[in-house]
């Protein structure tokens, strides 16, 4: 049975193929290089919501990163890349995987918005735009100083669907605000203040899986908007 990713560069759907790089399964990856809007057609049909990933797994259609995440762990994982159901690990695990879009990414997303706005007079609500990305990372940084990945002490699938969302959260929070593309890639310098969030990105970096990954969805290196 194929796999068929259809993805568009710089997005999301990069998490599924680094999942299945891991885990070592065939997969097949339908994009067009260069078109980071995903206007291309292979987008169209697929799905009535034209969104990356859209991942076909035989005849069925799925979306939703975390979920595809989990239904291919389910499906191929046998046990690889979370921890035991009845370990102390698997609740952090599924914290860690859900964290990623329904906390982390709305509230970045949010304070990039925000702060655009002019600033406040009232400092509460002040407080409420600008600072929040800077204190889920301060969370995230003092989870990863006592171990080295979210769930623990083995990297998991929480790992992969948390590294896109630490990027654009970094780049948030140092003020380096701009095109998708360029929020991806934070400088050095913004991650001066989360020195074991840095250490985490190198070993996440290192890996051949996610090596992989950023060769096949990734071609001609990284897109320019």
């Amino acid at each position: 049975m194929t796999i068929t990713i259809h993805h568009i560069e710089a997005r999301r759907s990069e998490r599924i193929a680094w999942l299945l790089e891991e885990l070592g399964v065939p997969y097949d990856l339908s994009f067009e290089p260069g078109d980071v809007m995903g206007s291309g057609a292979l987008m169209q049909g697929v799905h009535p919501v034209a969104m990356a990933p859209v991942v076909e797994d035989g005849d069925e259609v799925l979306i939703e990163s975390g979920a595809i995440l989990e239904t291919l762990l389910n499906r191929y994982g046998g046990g690889r890349l979370r921890p035991p159901l009845e370990s102390s690990e698997h609740a952090r695990y599924l914290e860690w995987l859900h964290y990623a879009e329904g906390t982390a990414m709305a509230r970045f997303q949010l304070e990039a918005v925000q702060s655009r706005l002019p600033p406040s007079k009232n400092p509460e609500v002040q407080k409420r735009r600008v600072g929040v990305s800077a204190r889920i990372l301060k969370f995230i940084d003092d989870t990863l100083a006592r171990q080295p990945f979210l769930a623990g002490s083995e990297f998991t699938a929480a790992d992969i669907q948390m590294q896109f969302v630490i990027r654009i959260g970094v780049s948030i929070a140092a003020g380096e605000l701009g095109v998708p593309s360029a929020m991806l890639q934070p400088s050095d310098r913004a991650f001066t203040p989360y020195p074991h969030i840095w250490a985490y990105m190198q070993r996440l970096k290192l890996r051949p899986a996610f090596q992989r990954m950023m060769a096949r969805t990734m071609p001609q290196g990284w897109p320019v908007i």
